[in-house]
């Protein structure tokens, strides 16, 4: 697990010589919602935390990738994507999402429950589709349909998942993004055992002063939960976090 994330981060690193831009952004977040349960756990609720949340980012003609690191009070939580995309047409491309995450609890962050540390590592590799159009030059929207492999997730080792996701600029000043996600384990031909489910939601004020400086708010809220299906044995995973952000972003 290192060594895949030494090559990501070394992926991040190299790509910027092709971008044509790279931001760097630094806001104080809040996280009202910090809430993780399952069969080891007894309904661990964090208490609400200010804290630091950091990011890079940069866009090309074929890859977009970001970096963010979050801290507030003691929970930690770092991601890495990485977006290769081919353009088949003006509307429609050929993509693929590599996505890392980790985050911590330590079990002194909330002294109303007791638990040990949860740590967790999460690796998704999706390939797709996407459409992009413009409506009314009001709207710049992007919709996609990814299907893929997940190595890791948590304690689930070698599942598949399938992704909708939908993102949508309005007047360049507000973004919107929405996805679901489902994870499975196969259990024979084209049949298999639904694990969990995670829906994604967020939305992003943005206001440029210059071609350099944009301030932003931003609020971003997942879950997770459980499918039951066919399940062959009780899997518990229930876990959902909420950030509210406001800061800076400079852009080369």
């Amino acid at each position: 697990m290192r060594k895949s994330i030494v090559y990501l981060v070394l992926a991040l690193l190299v790509f910027p010589v092709t971008a044509q831009e790279f931001s760097v952004s630094q806001g104080v977040s809040y996280v009202p919602i910090l809430q993780y349960i399952n069969a080891d756990y007894s309904t661990p609720v964090s208490d609400p935390a200010f804290g630091s949340n950091t990011s890079i980012a940069f866009d090309s003609k074929y890859v977009e990738a970001s970096a963010s690191f979050l801290y507030a009070g003691n929970y930690r939580d770092a991601k890495v994507f990485v977006k290769p995309q081919y353009a088949l047409t003006d509307h429609l491309a050929l993509i693929s999402e590599l996505s890392y995450e980790y985050s911590f609890i330590p079990s002194e962050h909330s002294p109303r429950h007791t638990y040990t540390n949860i740590s967790e590592h999460d690796v998704v590799l999706n390939f797709g589709i996407e459409l992009n159009e413009n409506l009314f030059d009001i709207v710049d929207f992007k919709v996609s349909a990814l299907a893929g492999y997940t190595p890791i997730y948590k304690d689930f080792r070698n599942i598949s998942s399938v992704k909708f996701n939908f993102e949508a600029d309005i007047y360049k000043y507000v973004s919107v993004y929405f996805s679901i996600e489902s994870f499975q384990t196969p259990i024979g031909f084209a049949n298999f055992n639904v694990l969990f489910v995670k829906n994604s939601y967020g939305i992003n004020l943005h206001y440029a002063f210059n071609e350099h400086f944009t301030v932003f708010g931003d609020w971003q809220y997942y879950c997770a939960h459980p499918e039951k299906a066919w399940h062959f044995k009780n899997t518990i995973y229930n876990k959902a976090v909420g950030v509210v952000t406001i800061g800076v972003t400079y852009t080369f």
